[in-house]
């Protein structure tokens, strides 16, 4: 792998879709609640209770308004099989009623049945555009069933009604990116950060995505504003800061990020392999023997990244003539990525110096086969073999 950089592979949906998407909002089925379908009071996005709340309000005397009351008491007791057969009796004579669909779809959500909660929410909105809560319940929904243009779709409308309600841009930001309309989801990150300044999230979102298409004029200063609001995935901000600094050849910031990544995330083994390289190539050799050997003991399913690790430390300790480990390091190099012909090649070398003859010519021979081209290589194994 020699002495280049791994790309960080950071992800948005991951982390912001489990954290914002992916909660269902509490008491959406009862009458008029604070933050309610007419965007009164507390925004309904900040209502992200994962179990059903109590509803309070109840119909009339007739006997339709009975069966109603009577599914609302069983929901707020946790009878939801009762609630259900008794909703769908109303249902049945009262289909346009947009509260009760709502109803309905929390009692399927706390019996975990989302598909069937999808149609009583969609009915919902359909019969109230202001229903606030049900649109925003429904692309969670879509999002989780992974209908990501339909989650999209349905918060560009709830956007279009409340276009200053930060957490509204925030969620339909993330819907565009699990899309693939990363571009967009960028520009909606943004216009969250724009209308809730003091939050980390959006700045912290809206930096990785331009980072990872390609704009870290825009990334930059949004990443470093989401660490001075406190945002907690600090390793996500600076790892990508590093990758941003180092891609601007800005060797010693990108040093700086990488080493605050490491210390967020001691066990994430390409800040690790990164911050070797940097360093080695700094001509820091102590600093990147040291993150080289801490990667050596990290957790990570590319055998070729670590045989990468392997190789530069060699490196270093060819410098320092420790060369039996450097020899060792190069030897298991060599199993880690078996047609790497420069591990070859650089074993070839140690063993010669070690005078160890009959390894010098295996490896010669090994990096000749893979790479003809060498005439290093080639040149000590015919000197070799006299």
């Amino acid at each position: 792998m020699g002495n280049k950089l791994m790309k960080d592979r950071l992800k948005i949906g991951a982390t912001v879709g489990a954290a914002l998407a992916l909660a269902f909002l509490g008491g959406a089925s009862g009458a008029q609640t604070p933050g309610d379908s007419k965007g009164n009071g507390q925004n309904p996005l900040d209502q992200n209770d994962n179990g059903p709340e109590a509803v309070t309000t109840y119909r009339g005397n007739s006997s339709d308004a009975l069966v109603y009351n009577t599914a609302m008491d069983d929901y707020n007791h946790k009878n939801y099989k009762e609630a259900a057969s008794g909703l769908k009796d109303y249902l049945k004579n009262n289909p346009k009623d947009a509260q009760a669909h709502r109803l309905m779809a929390d009692i399927d959500v706390a019996q975990n049945n989302i598909a069937a909660a999808i149609p009583e929410w969609e009915a919902a909105v359909k019969l109230d555009k202001s229903d606030k809560s049900s649109a925003v319940n429904l692309g969670v929904a879509y999002m989780q069933t992974g209908s990501y243009d339909k989650a999209v779709d349905i918060y560009e409308r709830a956007v279009a009604r409340s276009p200053k309600d930060p957490q509204l841009n925030m969620q339909l930001a993330i819907a565009l990116d699990s899309a693939g309309k990363h571009a967009e989801a960028a520009a909606g990150f943004e216009r969250a950060a724009a209308l809730d300044p003091k939050n980390s999230a959006p700045a912290l979102y809206a930096g990785l995505l331009n980072h990872q298409t390609g704009h870290d004029d825009k990334a930059v200063p949004e990443l470093k504003n989401a660490l001075a609001l406190g945002t907690t995935e600090k390793f996500q901000a600076y790892a990508a800061l590093a990758e941003a600094a180092s891609a601007a050849k800005q060797n010693d910031e990108a040093i700086k990020d990488y080493t605050l990544a490491a210390q967020a995330k001691p066990d994430d083994f390409v800040t690790q392999y990164n911050l070797g390289v940097l360093e080695q190539n700094a001509g820091k050799k102590t600093e990147a023997e040291a993150s080289y050997r801490k990667a050596l003991t990290l957790k990570t399913d590319d055998v070729k990244a670590m045989a990468g690790v392997r190789s530069n430390l060699s490196l270093l300790l060819i410098d320092d003539g420790k060369l039996d480990e450097a020899a060792s390091q190069l030897d298991q190099a060599t199993k880690g990525d078996p047609k790497n012909a420069e591990y070859e090649n650089n074993l070839g070398q140690v063993y010669e110096k070690l005078n160890k003859k009959d390894l010098a010519i295996a490896a010669y021979t090994k990096a000749v086969q893979l790479d003809p081209s060498l005439a290093g290589a080639k040149a000590s194994l015919t000197q070799l073999q006299k």
